[in-house]
């Protein structure tokens, strides 16, 4: 925001020059080109890669997403990795548990969460630093009308699979 001229809204505030600003937001995904969507962000991500520098920042959002979920953390956090040997500065957003552990265990990375108002469903946009973020998906579709049976199958299932992930 201070680059672009945007005030920024604090009484005080040390904010960096950065020499680029590298982003992986949207879907890029072409029948045409025969690139699904995990593939253009690995095409993106490498690309940004490539020219990232230690005065860069770089946004990607849901790293590691349209893949298994497994490999997809994987590479999120291979690639997280690297940013960092490179001395960028890196925004990521994810719903992956393994990177929000990776972020509560490597020095130098920190969780952050927006709260989430789970009455109403809603994000509150406080933004909590520090604190992994949670999901609400079952909860949100319940209230976007998916049937009740659905609703209660989606948690016996989630459930069981964290009771098998526990042993």
């Amino acid at each position: 925001m201070a680059q672009s001229g945007i005030p920024v809204a604090a009484q005080r505030a040390v904010l960096p020059l950065f020499d680029q600003v590298l982003v992986d937001i949207g879907d890029e995904q072409s029948i045409a080109a025969d690139l699904s969507t995990f593939s253009a962000h690995m095409l993106n991500l490498k690309s940004i890669l490539a020219t990232a520098t230690a005065e860069s920042l770089v946004l990607v959002d849901e790293v590691g997403t349209g893949t298994a979920p497994e490999e997809g953390a994987a590479l999120a956090v291979a690639l997280l990795e690297e940013f960092r040997a490179k001395g960028c500065l890196v925004l990521a957003t994810t719903h992956h548990d393994r990177l929000k552990a990776y972020a509560s265990a490597a020095q130098g990375v920190l969780n952050g969460a927006v709260e989430f108002d789970d009455v109403n469903l809603r994000p509150t946009y406080r933004l909590m630093v520090g604190v992994p973020g949670g999901s609400s998906g079952i909860a949100i579709a319940r209230r976007l009308g998916l049937s009740e049976e659905i609703i209660e199958r989606a948690r016996a299932l989630l459930h069981r699979n964290r009771a098998k992930q526990r042993i």
